[in-house]
């Protein structure tokens, strides 16, 4: 079996690789989503999966410098911007899957090691904030420009980031306090708080077939949960008001990125723009939130750790950190040429292959009721994204008319 640090060196290439390719990939789809969302949002970002009815143009890096004339479609040669973009496409989502379960995975063991989930995910940000900080000095992300301060965009991208590190704490808790696998059954509820968030913000009622759609979730989680041998009430309440924040910053993320495509004195809608924004603002807040609910517990848990497992766990806490800021950067720029269902059914292998290797690397015990739940959740993911998208493209040819 290849060893751990062999698996980083593989990742980074796929990495570099993703990167060049994407840079010269041209998107054709009119659909994206925000980063770590199971709610479709417009073009310009991850979230984390299927389409709200607004769109918006995108601002996505690397546009062609001219489209074919007269509707032709030459045929396409091996370094042809479509030839890249069908190579680039799969490389970013077997990236995505592998960023994402390093991730769990490192989180995981951090958190063994230092249980102090506040912490832990404070820290996660600023290397995530700092990731993003380097890739502007790098040129790797352009520099975005923030809206006015007294303005409502600005207003929603604040209540967007303290949704970012709401979330994401949440989350670290759920997984500090129970199984990787049974925190991502629970996750996949997300789409039934999103569809909650954007009634709140917007006051939009879907379709109900699209309601109805959310039916498959919410019974597969429940029979998931059902005699789960890994269940646990804190880690449920963790993961489910994480979704909760997560949900919100979807909707707000994208009312965002509405503004910034019709703004034309500020723009966050670049590759990157957006997830950088809200890091670098969740990462400055997550220190006092960290010191609030650890406090000297931490210092006296770093103190108890012997020396020779002290590095391994700040290494640790390192890798987590980087694995989940690259992980939503590889989904930004992945997400560019793929539709809003594409994304749906992505969504659910994820979760699959999370639950999978959480149960092969730990050694969690799911049992039937769990994997037969989780299956048809991730199933009912995927589901609604199809049957959302179906509604966003009538509605858009009602208006159309």
């Amino acid at each position: 079996m290849p060893s751990p640090s062999l698996l980083r060196l593989l990742l980074l290439g796929l990495l570099l690789l993703s990167s060049l390719l994407s840079s010269q990939a041209k998107p054709t789809l009119p659909g994206s989503t925000l980063p770590g969302s199971s709610l479709s949002t417009p073009q310009a970002s991850p979230t984390p999966a299927q389409a709200l009815p607004v769109r918006v143009v995108p601002s996505a890096p690397a546009l062609p410098a001219a489209l074919p004339r007269g509707g032709a479609s030459p045929r396409a040669s091996l370094t042809s911007p479509s030839s890249l973009s069908s190579l680039s496409t799969p490389l970013s989502f077997l990236l995505f899957y592998a960023l994402n379960i390093n991730y769990n995975i490192a989180n995981k063991r951090c958190l063994n090691q230092l249980p102090h989930a506040a912490s832990v995910g404070a820290a996660q940000l600023v290397v995530g904030a700092a990731t993003y900080l380097l890739s502007l000095l790098l040129r790797l992300n352009i520099v975005p420009v923030l809206p006015p301060r007294d303005s409502r965009a600005a207003s929603l991208l604040g209540q967007s980031a303290l949704a970012h590190l709401a979330g994401h704490t949440l989350t670290t808790m759920s997984l500090g306090a129970g199984a990787v696998s049974f925190t991502h059954i629970v996750k996949s509820c997300e789409p039934i708080f999103s569809c909650l968030a954007l009634y709140l913000y917007t006051g939009q009622v879907l379709p109900t077939p699209v309601y109805l759609s959310l039916l498959p979730i919410i019974l597969g989680v429940s029979f998931a949960c059902l005699n789960n041998l890994s269940f646990s009430v804190p880690s449920l309440l963790y993961a489910s008001f994480s979704n909760v924040f997560f949900g919100a910053r979807a909707v707000t993320g994208k009312l965002v990125l509405n503004e910034s495509a019709a703004a034309s004195s500020w723009s966050i809608s670049g590759s990157g723009g957006y997830y950088g924004a809200i890091t670098l603002a969740s990462a400055l807040l997550s220190v006092p939130v960290a010191l609030a609910c650890d406090g000297r517990g931490l210092h006296a848990a770093l103190s108890a750790l012997p020396d020779a497992a002290l590095l391994p766990a700040l290494r640790l806490l390192l890798l987590s950190g980087f694995y989940h800021y690259i992980n939503n950067e590889v989904m930004f720029r992945c997400l560019a040429n793929v539709t809003p269902v594409t994304l749906a059914v992505g969504n659910a292998f994820k979760r699959v292959f999370l639950i999978v290797s959480s149960v092969v690397v730990f050694k969690s015990e799911v049992g039937l009721n769990g994997w037969v739940g989780s299956g048809v959740a991730c199933a009912g993911v995927a589901g609604y994204g199809v049957v959302k998208e179906k509604y966003a493209k009538l509605e858009g040819q009602k208006k159309g008319k």
